[in-house]
């Protein structure tokens, strides 16, 4: 095996390691959230009627982390992340916690929101990358809108909402599944893990339906899994070809499993 090999299988391990950890530590914070949230409120939304209008069902209005929830999921995460990425950035943005300078309520809200005005201006204000504020507040959020696609299910499974982004957050699918003998196709969210149902081979990002610029990419092992590639708005997104697989998949096992699909989509000039 070559130094490039060895190079690439520790950082597929190291990959792998950090993410298992961080699932573990977000299951114990899911724990923690599910027995001190007042869930029963979620009853008040008319989910129905949001879904039936195209309308995601957490919004600010309806995010009931208060700020010592949000602080407890990001006490418990900053040990991991810190003992595999460390960053000046992180450095920097534990600081400002301690501090009390920055309000990580507001970074998770961003996330249900998606306002990238939130993330541009407090990086501005604080000298941190839009792109790190925007996954740190996407790990404070997951846990509680993990929580809430469980409590939406069957809302969302009776009401068959069939748009390209999330019913719950509002979020973009990052990976899939297919089975084209039944013309179906999942989409998966990579912050809440809700499933749904979206067209076969329209693109979840821009919407294009041209069978000509949306392209299929392989990978060299055969496997069932594939990256389905738009040219028109240079999105992709992970399949599993549930037709090439006898197991059940897990859309989360399966999304960090296939990471090098992720490094050939970008290799292609394809990006999330």
């Amino acid at each position: 095996m070559t130094d490039i090999l060895k190079e690439k299988h520790q950082l597929f391990v190291t990959f792998m390691s950090f993410h298992e950890e961080l699932l573990k530590t977000q299951v114990k914070t899911m724990q923690h959230l599910i027995a001190i949230i007042p869930f029963q409120k979620l009853n008040g939304i008319n989910a129905a009627e949001k879904l039936n209008h195209g309308e995601s069902l957490i919004s600010s209005q309806n995010f009931l982390l208060e700020d010592k929830d949000v602080e407890h999921v990001f006490d418990q995460l900053l040990p991991v992340i810190k003992k595999y990425h460390p960053s000046d950035d992180l450095n920097r943005l534990e600081d400002l916690y301690d501090k009390r300078r920055i309000n990580l309520r507001t970074l998770a809200i961003a996330t249900v929101q998606h306002d990238v005005h939130t993330f541009k201006n407090l990086g501005e204000k604080y000298d941190l990358p839009d792109h790190f504020l925007e996954k740190v507040s996407e790990l404070l959020a997951s846990p509680y809108l993990e929580l809430c696609s469980e409590f939406f299910m069957k809302a969302i499974a009776a009401n068959k909402w069939n748009r390209h982004t999330c019913p719950v957050c509002g979020n973009h699918p990052r990976m899939g599944s297919t089975n084209d003998l039944q013309n179906r196709r999942l989409l998966w969210c990579h912050v809440c893990s809700t499933e749904w149902e979206f067209e076969l081979t329209t693109c979840p990002f821009c919407l294009n339906d041209d069978p000509k610029s949306i392209k299929y990419i392989f990978p060299p092992d055969h496997s069932a899994h594939r990256i389905d590639a738009c040219d028109n708005c240079n999105h992709y997104i992970k399949i599993i070809d549930a037709a090439m697989t006898s197991t059940q998949s897990n859309f989360t096992i399966d999304y960090l499993s296939t990471f090098p699909l992720d490094v050939i989509a970008i290799q292609n000039g394809y990006h999330l």
